[in-house]
């Protein structure tokens, strides 16, 4: 591999990024009189904000990253794990003319959907 391309080193974090949400640990113990699952997708969206925050100030960068396709995909990583295995979580799946943001499906039936809006534009 050559110098330029192993001077930067976003595309092996992305990839690895990307490859946690992949690995959902179940939780199969949920006390739903608390706010845990809450907490912790309010916790990994402050931590990246920051994060985000940081780089714009550190790179001289104007104009925030969209964070919008990492919050539904965190909504959707808890989802995997606090719902039983036949359960499916579908992101930006087509339904007719619709397409919602979270769609949750059970034994191939359409159970609800979720449209997670990150901005009031």
């Amino acid at each position: 591999m050559n110098k330029e391309i192993e001077i930067c080193k976003i595309s092996k974090y992305y990839t690895k990024t990307l490859e946690a949400l992949d690995d959902v640990i179940k939780l199969f113990e949920i006390d739903y009189k608390k706010t845990n699952i809450s907490e912790a997708i309010y916790f990994h969206l402050s931590k990246m904000k920051y994060v985000g925050w940081k780089h714009r100030v550190d790179f001289n960068r104007s104009r925030k990253h969209s964070i919008s396709d990492f919050f539904q995909d965190i909504i959707s990583y808890y989802l995997k794990a606090a719902l039983p295995d036949e359960y499916q979580v579908l992101l930006e799946q087509k339904i007719g003319k619709t397409q919602p943001d979270i769609l949750v499906k059970r034994r191939n039936k359409n159970l609800f959907i979720i449209e997670a809006k990150t901005n009031i534009g």
